[in-house]
């Protein structure tokens, strides 16, 4: 399947000829996805208001989306099994001829650097897991000062829960 019959799928413009489930699937779990982010959105306005202080928690929630996606696509790289034997066992029409078989591989660069991140990624994060807590509330208390500058510490739970929402949201999304 093509990406454009998968992105005619999720519209809804694609007959779905070659799997069914699939398109249904793609649209279930896009619907799922769109509903999370409608639930962080309004999560966000009920905590703020429609306010100009609004635009902060957005950005965040953005942001954290976004870097979630990129680490849940770092995680999803399928891997692409390759062999290298020759096309076809049939000797050539003249044994004097030297027969040449040439054949294309998938390259597999980005394979092996994600391999080689996800390991060096999951090495650091439990040998520093007692390091992430500390991290997170730090983050928190920079986002709950940008929600609310006179009382922040009213807005560290709110913010680190957007901030673990988000994240979590884009790592499932960009998987």
């Amino acid at each position: 399947m093509s990406i454009q019959q998968v992105l005619n799928d999720v519209s809804g413009n694609g007959n779905g000829a070659e799997n069914p489930h699939l398109s249904q699937d793609i649209r279930l779990a896009t619907r799922i996805f769109y509903g999370f982010i409608a639930s962080g959105v309004a999560a966000i306005l009920g905590h703020t208001g429609i306010t100009p202080v609004v635009t902060t928690p957005f950005l965040w929630g953005l942001a954290c989306l976004t870097a979630g996606a990129t680490f849940g696509f770092l995680f999803g790289i399928p891997k692409i099994h390759q062999s290298n034997l020759p096309l076809d066992d049939t000797p050539s029409q003249s044994p004097n001829m030297l027969s040449v078989l040439y054949r294309q591989q998938v390259n597999t660069n980005l394979t092996e650097i994600s391999d080689w991140l996800t390991k060096i990624i999951i090495g650091l994060g439990l040998i520093n897991l007692t390091k992430i807590p500390p991290y997170l509330n730090r983050i928190a208390c920079i986002l709950a000062g940008g929600i609310n500058e006179t009382h922040p510490n009213k807005e560290r739970a709110f913010a680190l829960a957007l901030i673990i929402f988000f994240f979590l949201l884009g790592c499932l999304y960009g998987y």
